[in-house]
Parts: structure tokens; sequence; C-alpha cells
């Protein structure tokens, strides 16, 4: 049905970003990212559509675009004119000024969580992990359902090699949104660094059965095939031509993921 609509309708949004919605839960994550990039150059202000585009980034490896967005989506969930002048520098990487507006906003504000959050996305972009886990971590004091903020969170604890913490941090995640892919990506990662390979691989094989064309995922799966002695199976993992089916030996499958 919106195939058709959004064809009909290029230049509407919400037809884009209905269709990219969809696009993205069938696993055709290109064609997504293709629908969800049309909705947000048509209407740069949807943080849903903003959201859903990083989710699918994350899925496909590039951390860097899956960071933009994510911070795109900041920018179009507040309102406050100084949070969207500090949201506007986090966007274009100024982050010296971005800090320094939000620490500004928060001497006055102190409990704006949103405005933590930002902050907390400053310190992750410069590589202050542990003062980007202090600040968020009080933002999940005042705003323990501030979903997008315990992402972040999770990726931060990740990202210092606190694996268990990042992991009850993803169940929390994952309760709340049991299929999203950024999360699932993150607890399957999740689980390899803990060298819990085999709960890790099973979640590689359920989110490369729903999410097949992610390459960065194939890879990380096989890597964990690979570490408890799958090793045909892990090179199959490793070839665009020949995945593996979840579960199973390496076979041939057709086209080509990537």
């Amino acid at each position: 049905m919106l195939a058709p609509l959004a064809a009909a309708q290029p230049n509407a949004a919400g037809a884009q970003l209905e269709h990219g919605l969809v696009l993205a839960g069938l696993g055709r994550t290109p064609e997504a990212i293709a629908a969800l990039t049309r909705a947000t150059r048509l209407k740069p202000d949807l943080p849903l559509a903003w959201r859903a585009l990083a989710d699918q980034f994350v899925l496909t490896g590039d951390y860097a675009a899956a960071d933009a967005a994510y911070a795109r989506q900041i920018k179009a969930s507040v309102n406050d004119p100084a949070l969207v002048e500090a949201a506007a520098a986090l966007c274009e990487d100024r982050l010296a000024v971005a800090e320094r507006l939000l620490r500004a906003f928060l001497k006055a504000h102190p409990t704006d969580v949103a405005a933590i959050r930002m902050l907390g996305e400053v310190g992750t972009r410069l590589g202050r992990y542990e003062d980007a886990e202090a600040l968020l971590s009080r933002c999940l004091e005042l705003a323990p359902g501030f979903t997008a903020a315990r992402h972040n969170y999770a990726v931060v604890l990740y990202r210092q090699s606190k694996a268990a913490e990042a992991l009850a941090e993803v169940g929390r995640l994952l309760a709340a949104e049991p299929g999203n892919p950024a999360f699932r990506a993150l607890r399957a990662a999740t689980l390899a660094r803990l060298g819990d390979y085999e709960p890790a691989i099973g979640e590689y094989e359920a989110l490369l059965k729903d999410y097949p064309a992610q390459p960065k995922a194939w890879l990380s799966y096989g890597h964990a095939l690979k570490t408890v002695g799958r090793r045909e199976d892990g090179v199959g993992a490793y070839r665009p031509r020949h995945r593996p089916a979840a579960g199973g030996s390496a076979r041939p499958t057709g086209a080509s993921p990537t």
C-alpha cells in the first residue's frame, strides 16, 4: 500500500517516513535508508525519522552516519532556543561551542534532562567517556524512561569495556522496544565482548534472519563462529555470496547482501 503512495507523492515527508519505517521492519535496510533520508530532507524536524535512520546506519556499521543522525534527532526534539543553538553546534561538530552553551544552560537549569543528554553526547564525541557516563547516569536518575539517553549510556559503557553494565542497560532497552535492531545489535556485540559467544551467535543469527543485508553484523557473526571453533561457518559468514543460514552450515544463498 505504501510503495505506490510514496512513489506518487515523492514530496510528502509523511509518506516517505511511513514507507521507510515499514521497509526497516522488513529488514530492507538500504531501501529504508533511502526512504528515511528522503523524509528527513523534505522535513528536517522529524525526530522519529532521524532516530529510525540512525538505527539503520547502526545496522550497516556506519557509526559516523548514525552519530550524525542521532544528533539531528536531538536537534529536532528540542524547542528551547538555547538548546536549539547548542544542538545545531553539535550537528555541525562544533563541540567546544556546544559544550559552552550547554554548560551555561545547565547552570540555570541543572535538571534539564535534554541538555544533560546533549552534554553527555558532546563528551562521547570528545572521547571523554567517564564524564559522559556520569552525565548520562544523572540523566537517567532524573528520567528513567528516557530511552534515547539510556541507549547513549549503554554505548558509553560498552566503549569503556564495561560490558556487564552495558548488558544490563541493553536488557532494559529491549524490554521497552524488543524489536529495535540497534539495541539487538548492541546486545550481540556486548555478549561477545563478555566472552559469551554462544548466546552472541544466537543473537546474531536472530538479527540476521530479520535483517540479512548487514555486512557489519555478518562480519561480527563470523568472528564469533570462528572463536568457538566453527571455522567453516565463520569463513562462510565472511563471503558476500555464500552466507550461512542462521544456525546452519554455510551454503549459497544467492545475491550478496552487500
